[in-house]
Order: structure tokens, then sequence, then C-alpha cells
């Protein structure tokens, strides 16, 4: 079984946003028109042009990885992203929070604030 996202973008966006997907998030396959992820191979994306109004506040995508946060929000930091790192302390985990070029916002979480390779977090800077 697939999952779909449909991902809102203007059509000016389109080329802009699948690259973004493609280049900074791994969504680097195409699967029957979607882009897809080695790491969540029953997930595609698909994107569809729509007229934006501004930024809704609410999640578009949410990932969930088990480790290495600190590494991927630095990753894509390094593309010049701007990155928010916040936590939940009733649930004890953390997040980095982001936007596509479509200003659509993206979400991956982690219930570890270490990396495999010592990277972490500098927790007094977090939300």
């Amino acid at each position: 079984m697939f999952m779909f996202f449909h991902i809102p973008v203007s059509k000016v966006k389109i080329d802009e946003v699948r690259d973004f997907y493609k280049n900074i998030l791994g969504f680097d396959s195409d699967f029957e028109g979607a882009l897809v992820n080695g790491e969540y191979p029953r997930v595609g994306l698909y994107f569809y042009p729509e007229k934006r109004r501004k930024r809704s506040d609410s999640t578009v995508l949410s990932f969930i990885v088990s480790k290495n946060l600190p590494s991927i929000a630095r990753r894509i930091k390094d593309y010049g992203v701007d990155v928010e790192i916040v936590t939940d302390m009733l649930r004890l985990n953390y997040a980095a929070r982001f936007a596509d070029p479509a200003d659509n916002a993206i979400q991956i979480s982690c219930d570890n604030i270490v990396d495999d390779n010592g990277e972490s977090f500098d927790v007094s800077m977090i939300d």
C-alpha cells in the first residue's frame, strides 16, 4: 500500500519546489509521477498548482526519524533553509521546523537530541 501526499504549490514555483524535495529532503526517485524517498519507500509526494494565500501555521508534512535529527537539521540549514528547533517537554521530543519554497510547513521530529556522530543541539537555544 502506498500513501501519497498532495502538496499545494503556485505554478511558478513547481520546479523550485520539486528541486527542494529532491535535493534537500532526498525524495529523488520518481514513481508514477510522484517523488519518493528511500527512507519512506511507500510514501509519495504529488505537487499541484494552487493560488496561495499567506502560509498556514499548520504542518503540511511531518516526518519522524529515529536518530540523527541534529545532523539532518544542519544539512538542511547548509542549503540556506531557515530551520527552527523546538521541543515538546511533555513528550520529550525535538523537532526541526522549516518551510519549502512554496511556504508549506514541514516538521521532522525525533526523541533523541544526539546523533550517532556526537553532534547535538544547543538546548539553551531551543524554544
